[in-house]
């Protein structure tokens, strides 16, 4: 089932949105600056999911 409203996925939906400057990573998955929080986000939820949140947490 795909998110079809911004609440669906909120942490996406801002890192892509109107504060997609302060996102870092790429396709797969984005956190936000370290200097903003700790939150961060993959892009799906394939079994891979995990490894890019994990490269991107470091």
């Amino acid at each position: 089932m795909a998110a079809t409203h911004p609440l669906d996925r909120p942490i996406r939906s801002m890192l892509t949105g109107r504060r997609a400057h302060l996102a870092e990573g790429g396709a797969r998955a984005l956190r936000i600056d370290r200097s903003y929080g700790v939150f961060g986000v993959a892009a799906d939820a394939g079994e891979r999911r995990e490894m890019h949140v994990l490269v991107i947490a470091k």
